[in-house]
């Protein structure tokens, strides 16, 4: 998958693309903003999320780039803290799920 291929591409601000290049040689400072679908990986169940809404390709690259951020030393400090602090927080993607649910009358 390519970093053209994300839904997020044209709106995205974030220094660090896990469909880029390698995070390792990837930099960001504190404060800046964290790919969308990297936080969201975070979740409790996100896989589920990712899966209903098709984006299952997109949850492989996230599983790889997780992969990368905890074998590497040298990953920013600031985006395994961004990382650990969404980890703590609700989901989007799956609030977003429940709310098209909640409109089309789906229990």
């Amino acid at each position: 998958m390519q970093m053209y291929d994300c839904p997020k591409f044209d709106s995205c601000s974030a220094p660090i693309c896990p469909l880029s290049r390698k995070i390792e040689y990837q930099s960001m400072g504190n404060g800046e903003r964290v790919c969308f679908y990297l936080t969201e990986y975070q979740k409790f169940n996100s896989e589920a999320s990712f899966k209903v809404l098709g984006l299952e390709e997109l949850c492989e690259a996230m599983s790889q780039a997780m992969d990368e951020i905890h074998s590497k030393p040298h990953t920013s400090i600031y985006l395994k803290r961004a990382l650990q602090l969404a980890s703590q927080s609700s989901s989007r993607m799956a609030r977003g799920i429940e709310l098209k649910n909640q409109s089309v009358g789906v229990a």
